[in-house]
C-alpha cells in the first residue's frame, strides 16, 4: 500500500511545472540569514557538494532525519527521539498461494512475533518484532551497517527499525520548519505516521498560502493549529503497554491472551458499544 500511496502522490507532485526531484542527493549542511536558507547540497554519483539559496527550508526526511540534526539546537536533536523498546524489521518475500487473502500472525515467547499480509500476487510484505529493549539489537541499528543488517535475510528492501517517536518543543527553527515523522513521529504501534504527515503537509500549506512573505508567522500558526491534535493522537493505546499486552513474555501468557481472544470473538462485544469515532481535526480551507 505505501508504494500506491507514494506514487498518487508524487505523480500529483510532478504534475506541477515548477516541482523538482532529485535522487542522489543529501543536505549536508544549513545556514541561516534573515531574508534566506543556505543549503549545502551534496551530489552522491560525482561526490561534489554544492551551495544553494531559498526562501525556506522543509525537513520531511523521517524519524532519524539528519537534516533535523542540522537545524535544531544540540539539546533539542539529543532528547527528541524517544525509544518505546520495540523492534522491528520490515522486508518482502516471494508471494505463497497459501498467503492470501488474509494476514497471518505467529507469536513465540519472549515477545516475539512474525506477520505476513498479502502485498501484490508476486510479493507479501512479512514484519518480525521483539518488545524487548536489547543492547545488541541497539546496536546493530545505531551502526546504520544496512549491509550487516541484510545479511539476516536474503531480502533487499530489508528495513530494521528501533521503534521510536519523536517529541520536540518546536517545530521550527528560523526559516526551516519540520514535518511528518521529522517533527512528531507517533509511530507505527499508533497507526497515525502517515495520517499526521498528510494532514500536516496540508495544514503547512495552507499556512504558507497566507503567511507566505513572513514564514516564521506560518510555521508559529501551524504549530500552534496541528500541536493539539498531535497531541491526542500519539500516545500509544493502553498506557503503552499495548506491545507488551499483545505480545505476550511467555507460553502460559499466549495462552491466556488466546483463551481472552475467543471469547472476544463469539461474545462480540462490540456489538453493545456505540460507535467508536475518529479523533475530528477541523481542515483550515485555502
Amino acid at each position: 500500500m505505501r508504494p500506491a500511496l507514494a506514487g498518487v502522490l508524487l505523480g500529483a507532485a510532478d504534475s506541477f511545472p515548477n516541482v523538482q526531484f532529485r535522487n542522489g542527493y543529501t543536505v549536508q549542511g544549513v545556514q541561516q540569514t534573515a531574508s534566506e536558507v543556505i543549503v549545502d547540497i551534496h551530489n552522491k554519483a560525482n561526490d561534489t557538494t554544492s551551495q544553494e539559496r531559498f526562501d525556506i527550508l522543509v525537513a520531511s526526511d523521517g524519524l532519524r532525519s539528519p537534516t533535523r540534526d542540522l537545524i535544531l539546537p544540540i539539546s533539542e536533536k539529543e532528547s527528541c527521539l524517544k525509544s518505546v523498546k520495540v523492534f522491528a524489521a520490515f522486508f518482502s518475500i516471494p508471494a505463497k498461494p497459501h498467503d492470501r487473502p488474509y494476514a497471518n500472525l505467529y507469536q513465540a515467547p519472549g515477545r516475539r512475533s512474525a506477520f505476513t499480509k498479502p502485498c501484490t500476487e508476486q510479493e507479501t510484505s512479512a514484519y518480525l518484532t521483539y518488545c524487548k529493549y536489547n543492547q545488541s539489537l541497539h546496536d546493530a541499528r545505531e551502526s546504520r551497517d544496512v549491509n550487516l543488517q541484510k545479511t539476516t535475510l536474503a531480502a533487499q528492501n530489508f528495513y530494521f527499525e528501533e521503534i521510536s517517536q519523536v517529541k520536540l518543543s518546536k517545530w521550527s527553527h528560523g526559516r526551516c520548519v519540520l514535518l511528518g515523522d521529522t517533527a512528531y513521529c507517533p509511530s507505527p504501534l499508533t497507526g497515525q505516521g502517515t495520517n499526521l504527515a498528510i494532514l500536516g503537509a496540508y495544514v503547512l500549506a495552507s499556512k504558507l498560502v497566507k503567511d507566505g512573505d513572513n514564514p516564521r508567522k506560518a510555521f508559529e500558526e501551524y504549530e500552534q493549529d496541528l500541536r493539539p491534535y498531535v497531541n491526542k493522537v500519539q500516545p500509544i493505546p493502553l498506557g503503552g503497554y499495548l506491545p507488551l499486552l499483545v505480545n505476550p513474555d511467555t507460553s502460559w501468557g499466549l495462552w491466556i491472551q488466546r483463551f481472552i481472544l475467543s471469547w472476544i470473538s463469539w461474545l462480540q462485544p462490540w456489538k453493545y458499544f456505540p460507535d467508536l469515532k475518529n479523533v475530528p481535526y477541523n481542515l483550515p480551507v485555502f
